[in-house]
């Protein structure tokens, strides 16, 4: 083996041993690579380990660690008791106008809709996250509202992930409308979206019994029209059973006015700060139609007016009620005097035993569309006048 030769393998050698220095030296990359993969996991499992006892938190405040507290304010033309569950819901919202022979009251809140006001949202991982949990009431009391004391501010929070969430419900002397501001953005990170959902669970009590099947309908308002999503469904003389109808959703997408669900004279609809995205359902309950309401706004906007009273445009214009609220209800009335009308036809017809004429009138749906939409006009052209409607038909059918 000549002198090369020898020289060349003691360079090979010194290579393969200095090899594995040099490359620390000069490329650290696949160490530091190695280094960060188990902080990475420690991190996920951290966090995953925070969000369970997060869940855990919340489902013992459930359970009772937050005590349900109930205040009571009588605001002229209602007397509603709001409990701290879910950062204030309804517990009974009794109205003393309205009424009929008899009644001294008449509560817009009953079994099937005790969760009302409920504000959720969707976490990173895609879970709903409802806020449902009793929260604690910072301000606000039970009162008597007056023109001296116009209005009540209700306060509650709680805390999610440690982060607090508020919600203010205001409650107006003499007026149907009650604010609701919703506030999230200590959480925007934690929400996939940047949204959140203010709901209304099992729509409204059925006051009128089965004459509320005719009447009964989701109602959007967008761009100045009516979406109409039929609830109910009639039979002879505008009469049927409610409590069996079948499970169905429906989403509008675009910017919405309202959204809300009637009966015959009463409806619950909220009018967001702005949304593109609002959802009704429909489904039965044991004693009638249940319907839910949902509206989804992004964090930043916080503000909701909602509507819970009667169909009564005389008394919207009064409150100076969201305009674009106040149009359809103005629609709303004027059909419900079509409606009105083609019943109380009917209902001639049938004191007189005039079989033919039932026959055809069982195909009321496409009556009411038609006529409807003619008394519909003629009644916005001043033809038909009749102040206080609703309170009116409500104390004389």
């Amino acid at each position: 083996m000549d002198r090369k030769t020898l020289t060349g393998f003691i360079l090979i050698g010194a290579i393969l041993l200095l090899w594995p220095s040099y490359l620390e030296l000069v490329s650290p990359s696949e160490k530091t690579q190695e280094e960060l993969i188990v902080p990475k996991q420690d991190l996920v499992e951290k966090y995953a380990e925070q969000k369970g006892v997060s869940q855990l938190e919340a489902k013992n405040e459930t359970l009772g660690e937050i005590a349900t507290s109930i205040v009571e304010i009588d605001a002229g033309l209602f007397v509603t008791k709001i409990s701290n569950t879910g950062g204030g819901s309804f517990v009974s919202y009794e109205l003393k106008d309205h009424l009929k022979e008899g009644e001294s009251s008449l509560n817009l809140i009953d079994v099937n809709n005790p969760k009302n006001l409920s504000v959720s949202f969707i976490d990173q991982s895609g879970s709903v996250i409802v806020l449902d949990n009793n929260w604690i009431l910072s301000s606000g009391s039970s009162t008597e509202l007056n023109k001296n004391n116009p209005s009540s501010t209700l306060s509650y929070y709680t805390l999610y992930n440690g982060k607090r969430v508020t919600k203010n419900i205001t409650i107006n002397f003499n007026s149907y409308n009650v604010g609701v501001e919703v506030d999230l953005r200590n959480i925007k990170t934690e929400s996939l979206d940047g949204k959140y959902s203010l709901s209304w669970y099992g729509g409204l009590p059925e006051s009128e019994g089965k004459q509320d099947a005719m009447f009964m309908e989701g109602l959007v308002g967008q761009a100045g029209n009516i979406e109409s999503f039929r609830v109910g469904s009639a039979g002879f003389f505008g009469s049927s059973d409610t409590s069996n109808i079948e499970r169905e959703s429906k989403k509008f997408v675009g910017q919405s006015d309202f959204v809300g669900y009637r009966t015959k004279y009463f409806g619950v609809f909220f009018v967001p700060q702005k949304t593109d995205v609002v959802e009704i359902t429909k489904y039965p309950s044991v004693e009638r139609a249940a319907v839910d309401i949902s509206v989804s706004q992004d964090i930043n906007f916080d503000k909701n007016t909602l509507f819970l009273g009667p169909l009564d445009y005389g008394l919207l214009i009064k409150q100076k009620t969201d305009s674009s609220l106040m149009r359809q209800c103005r629609q709303l009335e004027l059909r419900l005097q079509a409606q009105v009308l083609l019943i109380q036809w009917k209902m001639q017809l049938k004191s007189k035993k005039e079989l033919v004429f039932h026959a055809l009138l069982d195909l009321h749906l496409l009556w009411v569309e038609l006529v409807g939409e003619l008394l519909i006009t003629l009644m916005s052209l001043k033809l038909f006048v009749r102040k206080d409607l609703s309170y009116h038909l409500r104390m004389n059918f």
